[in-house]
C-alpha cells in the first residue's frame, strides 16, 4: 500500500474490492466470452484466497508482524531473540556466545524441529483477547495466566514437536 505512513483501518482499503466483488454479484454475474464455445457464460466471483507478503498479511489476519518475538504466525511456539534495548526480533535459533537478553535466553533450537500449531494455545491466547477490553487489560490476562506465559518453546519439548 503505498504512502509514507502504515494503513491504520485495513478495512478502509479492503472495501473498495470487496465492493466490487459484491456489486457484480448482485448484478447477476461476470458476463465473460468463451470462445471454445462461441457464447457468452456468467460466473459469479468468489474469495477464495486472500494473501500478502509478510509484513502485510498482519493486516489480515490479524497476528504479529514479522519482527515481534513469536513472528512465524502459525502459533508454531518459536520464539525470536533481540539486540538489547532493540524492539525487532530475528528468527535466530543459535544463541550468540554471551548473550543474555531477558525473555530471549533460551537455549538453541535445531533447525530441523518443526513444531505443530498448538492448537490449545491457540484457544487460550484467543480467549484472552476476546475478554479484554483494551490492550492495557489484555497485557494483564497474559501475564496471569500460565497457561499462555509457559507457552514457548524449550529444550525438553523436542519430543512433542
Amino acid at each position: 500500500m503505498p504512502g509514507p505512513f502504515k494503513i491504520k483501518i485495513v478495512e478502509s482499503y479492503l472495501v473498495v474490492g470487496l465492493h466490487h466483488v459484491a456489486a457484480i454479484n448482485k448484478a447477476g454475474g461476470l458476463k465473460v466470452w468463451d470462445a471454445s464455445r462461441q457464447e457468452t457464460v456468467t460466473s459469479k466471483l468468489y474469495i477464495a484466497l486472500a494473501t500478502a507478503d509478510g509484513p502485510g498479511m498482519v493486516y489480515l489476519n490479524g497476528l504479529v508482524e514479522h519482527s515481534g518475538k513469536y513472528g512465524c504466525r502459525l502459533w508454531c511456539g518459536l520464539p525470536g531473540r533481540h539486540k538489547p534495548g532493540a524492539p525487532m526480533y530475528y528468527p535466530v535459533l543459535s544463541k550468540p556466545d554471551g548473550y543474555s537478553v531477558a525473555g530471549c535466553d533460551h537455549d538453541d533450537i535445531p533447525p530441523h524441529i518443526v513444531c505443530q500449531i498448538d492448537q490449545s494455545h491457540y484457544e487460550c491466547s484467543l480467549k484472552l483477547a476476546v475478554n479484554a477490553r483494551t490492550q492495557l487489560a489484555y497485557l494483564k490476562n497474559i501475564s496471569g495466566n500460565p497457561e499462555h506465559v509457559s507457552w514457548q518453546y524449550h529444550a525438553s519439548d523436542l519430543e512433542s514437536c
